[in-house]
């Protein structure tokens, strides 16, 4: 017993080392030339690594094994992942795709310029159109069949700022920005498409008021937490049919960035002599902060990856665990950084100017 429980615990000794320690080094696993264009974007998906561009966009594995590939024309592309759900639509355009792991599941056009969409892990969509002065608010199906509409207007409910669709596609958030008087005013709303919206107005079950407030980013971090990102901190909400308020964080100094992924939601603030440095903070999906910290390298780019932070700038890069445990930080000698994905345990794909590089933490 005291030899097992020996072992034990040096099995947990030997795993507590390697989840929390953090590495300088690397080994280069595979390098290539690029053949694509430089507008050509890169993110993870499906434990694989997604390339888009105006003229298409493939699935590919990290040792470049090619999964799916498919043709399309749009003058600028963005991409909104959801688990195994991805849609790919062009900005000011009128023309979405949906895929999954395994290729293209369907197309949809709209008749009017689609200024953002979001995915649900089911591959439903929902999105914002253009239509002059007034918006209107789509949700569509994965064949393209819309499934329910809604008209806005700057005065009512207001302009939509963003949103988001839960992952089983039953509820809507969306943020929406007017002007009360002379103050600006953020309105979140829930839309609920299961049997809780089915006798209310617009199928809206919940709505919340914040003066003075801008939100630019609203998102589901499961069928019952969803979080709004407020230009002074963040707002919980709880609940799967009826979304009501939980936990509120205001910051007192300057929100540099955020992001978002399914084990929580971070910020980074301005911080120490003259505002020059920068604090991380993470919080989990119950609202409980988790770590803080003050980084210790200067980052132009943030990017979740494989429910990981990587921040990065053109050679020096830091990932961070959803703990706030750093995992590496180093510099990446093969050639300036233009982005990073995970691609799989210990594995990331460097995007480069001239080339990829797949590298493994050491």
């Amino acid at each position: 017993m005291l030899l097992i429980c020996a072992a034990a615990a040096l099995a947990f000794g030997a795993r507590y080392y390697m989840n929390h320690r953090t590495s300088s080094a690397y080994v280069v696993v595979s390098s290539g030339t690029r053949e694509d264009t430089a507008s050509s974007q890169y993110q993870s998906f499906a434990d694989a690594v997604l390339r888009y561009s105006d003229d298409g966009a493939s699935l590919s594995k990290d040792d470049g094994t090619l999964v799916w590939n498919e043709s399309f024309d749009m003058h600028s592309p963005t991409a909104d992942v959801s688990d195994d759900a991805l849609v790919i639509y062009d900005k000011k355009g009128t023309v979405m795709y949906v895929f999954g792991t395994n290729g293209i599941r369907g197309t949809i056009s709209t008749e009017l310029p689609i200024l953002k969409a979001k995915v649900s892990s089911q591959g439903m969509i929902a999105a914002i159109l253009e239509d002059g002065e007034t918006t209107w608010i789509n949700f569509y199906s994965v064949e393209g069949q819309t499934i329910a509409t809604g008209k806005t207007r700057i005065d009512s409910p207001g302009y939509p700022v963003d949103l988001d669709v839960s992952k089983n596609s039953e509820l809507l958030m969306v943020s929406y920005l007017y002007v009360d008087g002379n103050t600006p005013t953020s309105y979140v709303a829930f839309y609920s498409f299961g049997s809780a919206g089915q006798n209310q107005m617009d199928n809206i079950v919940s709505g919340y008021t914040y003066p003075n407030t801008m939100i630019p980013q609203v998102s589901f971090l499961g069928n019952d937490v969803a979080v709004a990102v407020r230009d002074d901190g963040l707002t919980f909400y709880s609940g799967s049919q009826i979304p009501a308020e939980n936990i509120s964080v205001t910051e007192e100094t300057e929100i540099s960035s955020t992001f978002i992924s399914d084990q929580g939601v971070g910020l980074i603030v301005q911080s120490g002599e003259n505002q020059q440095g920068h604090t991380l903070k993470i919080y989990n999906t119950g609202g409980k902060l988790v770590t803080e910290q003050e980084l210790q390298m200067d980052y132009s780019s943030v990017a979740v990856s494989g429910g990981q932070l990587l921040l990065y700038n053109d050679k020096q890069v830091s990932i961070f665990g959803m703990d706030g445990t750093e995992k590496f930080s180093g510099v990446i000698e093969e050639g300036v950084i233009q982005s990073i994905c995970k691609t799989g345990s210990n594995r990331y794909m460097v995007v480069m100017e001239d080339g990829l590089e797949t590298i493994r933490l050491k």
